[in-house]
């Protein structure tokens, strides 16, 4: 799958989440992505090392399978794989 250029994430995640915040975490490299669903009417947050990888993990779109996350680990764990 082609990923969204940034700017394209942000117009999606605007129109998805009021009050949408996408920063560097203080004293961290970490990003923190969050906003207030409008549909949900809930405060929904999401970290990644980038800007990108943020706002990805705030949408729940697909990231790169060689990448971790706690989900591919839980994943690898139920199917009966570790690393």
């Amino acid at each position: 799958m082609k990923r969204l250029k940034l700017e394209d994430l942000r117009r999606i995640a605007r129109s998805r989440f009021d009050d949408l915040r996408v920063e560097r975490l203080e004293g961290s490299l970490r990003w923190e992505a969050s906003g207030r669903h409008r549909y949900y009417q809930t405060l929904w947050a999401a970290t990644g090392r980038t800007e990108r990888e943020a706002l990805e993990n705030l949408l729940g779109l697909p990231t790169d399978k060689s990448d971790f996350s706690p989900y591919n680990a839980v994943e690898e764990l139920l199917n009966g794989r570790s690393s």
